[in-house]
């Protein structure tokens, strides 16, 4: 994969981990004797987990969502010399178009160490119901009231900027949107404030999206740039917690194909690429071992296409860094790769089930 050295590169999930995993639970009937011939067996590897190196300059950034405050903080503070800038979620839109403050109790940690260190403080609004984000955009007074709330929150706290972390839009709220972008961004950009703006992936126009298809219609990349200092792709989840079987997060092919989307949109300066450093864990529980067909049942099949996937009822796990390091210390499996990616297979009793 090329990467153009025009184009920032961020890393935007603290609080995270490098491999992908899943495994089936293999449950033997009790064994008085403690026979445990009947226990599926796979490769004897402990795989390391290891960073990749640092090759070319990068801007790194990280998002620390409230669920995940002490982790995400434990990983900045661990990694402070390389950050620029943290985006802690501390706000949600409420419908009148105010702000919701979703601040951890011990917030102000944060902001000593980041001040401490000169990182640039840029919190996230998060935003995932189009019906109430189409409320505040169509009633003027709602709308006002969002633009002079997120205004005030950035002066009132001195702030760096704001990052809009607005995942669901209606496409009939499109033109309100962009009204929204603009008069906030002019705003902004009188006091020096920096505004990004983060949007769903995407590799093309004629693409089929089967996830939230009218948001990406109205995130126009080309125009968000007009406001935006930054755009901040989310190029992950190609394979989401939802679908039914495994398959890439983030395949390296795919995140070529957004960024060579993203050069024909606007100048390379204006992207941010998030990558995903989180993992998903797919199982079966096979109660008889007579019946465990291990890493050939039907619902562990590696779909490496998003085409060939369906959803499903029952989500991955989603796991953090220190968990999947837990894994693989604890538990002898196989390790794959496919598209710079990690994949760990191994069974384990359930004990629970055991019993």
């Amino acid at each position: 994969m090329k990467f153009n050295p025009k184009l920032n590169l961020v890393l935007l999930i603290l609080a995270s981990l490098l491999v992908w995993s899943y495994y089936t639970f293999n449950v033997p009937k009790p064994n008085l004797n403690g026979d445990s011939q009947n226990q599926t067996k796979t490769s004897q590897i402990q795989p390391d987990i290891i960073e990749a190196s640092q090759t070319i300059s990068l801007t790194i950034s990280g998002w620390i969502p409230t669920w995940a405050y002490d982790s995400g903080y434990s990983t900045l503070e661990k990694n402070i010399s390389k950050f620029d800038s943290v985006s802690p979620v501390w706000y949600e839109v409420l419908a009148d178009g105010s702000l919701k403050e979703t601040k951890p109790k011990n917030y102000q940690q944060l902001l000593q160490l980041a001040r401490s260190k000169n990182l640039k403080i840029i919190p996230s609004i998060a935003m995932f119901d189009h019906s109430l984000f189409s409320q505040v955009l169509q009633n003027p007074q709602n709308l006002a009231n969002h633009i002079d709330s997120i205004y005030s929150t950035v002066m009132n706290n001195e702030y760096d900027g704001i990052d809009l972390d607005y995942e669901s839009t209606k496409l009939q709220d499109k033109d309100k949107y962009f009204e929204f972008l603009e008069n906030l961004s002019n705003r902004l950009k009188i006091q020096n404030k920096i505004l990004t703006v983060t949007v769903l992936a995407k590799w093309g126009e004629e693409v089929i999206y089967p996830y939230l298809p009218q948001t990406r219609q109205v995130q126009d990349w080309s125009k968000i740039s007009q406001y935006a200092d930054e755009i901040r792709i989310m190029a992950y989840d190609y394979t989401s917690a939802s679908a039914l079987y495994p398959g890439p997060i983030g395949p390296l092919d795919w995140i070529e194909q957004v960024m060579q989307y993203a050069l024909t949109k606007a100048e390379p300066q204006k992207f941010v690429l998030g990558v995903h450093l989180y993992s998903y864990e797919r199982w079966v529980e096979v109660t008889n071992p007579q019946h465990d067909l291990g890493f050939n049942h039907p619902k562990l099949q590696f779909k490496s296409s998003y085409l060939d996937n369906e959803t499903s009822r029952e989500p991955a796990r989603s796991y953090t860094y220190d968990t999947v390091k837990q894994i693989v210390h604890n538990h002898s499996g196989s390790l794959e790769t496919f598209q710079g990616e990690k994949i760990f297979k191994y069974t384990k009793t359930n004990p629970k089930l055991a019993l």
